[in-house]
């Protein structure tokens, strides 16, 4: 192949501008998790986070009613997590003076660990989740299709991430 040595001819184009969208996500719970633990954060302060233990046992239950139901469950990584989803859910839940989802990027995969998300959303009441509502969440009944994000899977390749969630601050 020979070399291309053409001079190319700038474009201008004009600049480019975000597109003004209104989320449709949930915003933060009001009230604490109905079962809770009380743990100190790094200055000291009492901090009320969702118990982890709860969300293992919620994913439990979960897990039955979806192999009972013919479905694909996880517990392994909705167990390991949930001391961390706990914490960053804690975080995300508490900013005050805008809402949890203008503040992070939260991806929830709908894979390996989402059930465990839910289990810990339920526990907070997000969006009106109840923990009745987690028996239908590998069914046609589920109410997950209308909470969760799209999965990694059906990204684009570039901008495909790895793992189940991927929190930053914004600005």
């Amino acid at each position: 192949m020979a070399e291309d040595k053409s001079v190319v001819k700038q474009v201008e184009a004009p600049p480019l501008v975000p597109l003004d969208l209104k989320p449709r996500l949930a915003p933060r719970p009001r009230h604490p998790p109905k079962y809770s633990v009380k743990v100190k954060n790094s200055a000291g302060q009492e901090v009320i986070l969702a118990d982890p233990r709860a969300t293992r046992a919620l994913v439990a239950l979960m897990d039955v009613h979806a192999v009972n139901g013919g479905a694909a469950c996880h517990w392994g990584g909705p167990a390991a997590f949930a001391e961390i989803m706990a914490a960053i859910h804690g975080i995300m839940f508490a900013m005050e003076g805008r809402e949890w989802h203008e503040a992070f990027n939260f991806v929830n995969d709908a894979g390996h660990t989402e059930n465990g998300v839910y289990a810990l959303r339920a526990n907070y009441g997000f969006d009106n989740l109840t923990f009745a509502d987690l028996k239908a969440f590998r069914s046609i009944k589920s109410k997950r299709s209308a909470l969760r994000c799209p999965s990694p899977r059906d990204w684009p390749w570039p901008t495909r991430l790895p793992g189940a969630i991927g929190s930053r601050f914004a600005r």
